[in-house]
């Protein structure tokens, strides 16, 4: 890895948005609940949360343009790793395994925020407006989930944006 996306990835905000994200109550469940209902990749979920607590608004077209970034990564790392530290016994000998490929996943899963991050546009103006409502429709749309979905994401934003948005950076 070069020295700027390793540095990048010790730095990255939306990194650290996403560790203070998970644990504001109720967030991780819903996160985790998006995932295993809809396929949903956690990652773009909250990267929703960091630019709506931001105050940016998103669109179709920057979701479509990072899936086809992180997409390739998701699926040849990110998702084998899981698919086999769910699949292993929950035998008391394979716990440290089980931890091991959780700690692989997880780094597996911050690499992918970086390339998020990289992608994303750096140093916007936070804005003083609202998009939760409007970037919660853009990601159910994106993502075909329903209406009621949607407005629990959007209340997951909201949530953030009170819990988180008040401590960001948008470096």
């Amino acid at each position: 890895m070069d020295a700027n996306l390793t540095h990048m990835q010790e730095t990255n905000p939306f990194w650290r948005f996403s560790q203070l994200a998970w644990t504001v109550a109720d967030v991780a469940s819903f996160c985790l609940q998006l995932q295993e209902q809809h396929d949903c990749d956690v990652n773009m979920v909250l990267w929703v949360g960091w630019r709506s607590a931001q105050g940016v608004p998103i669109d179709l077209a920057d979701l479509e343009q990072l899936q086809t970034l992180v997409e390739p990564w998701r699926q040849q790392v990110i998702l084998p790793l899981r698919m086999v530290r769910q699949g292993l016994p929950k035998e008391p000998d394979q716990a440290a395994l089980r931890e091991n490929l959780l700690t692989a996943e997880l780094e597996a899963e911050r690499f992918q925020q970086t390339l998020i991050f990289k992608a994303s546009s750096i140093g916007e103006p936070v804005s003083s407006q609202d998009h939760s409502a409007a970037n919660a429709r853009a990601y159910c749309r994106y993502a075909a989930l329903d209406s009621a979905t949607e407005q629990s994401l959007w209340k997951m934003l909201q949530v953030l944006q009170e819990n988180i948005g008040a401590s960001l950076e948008c470096d």
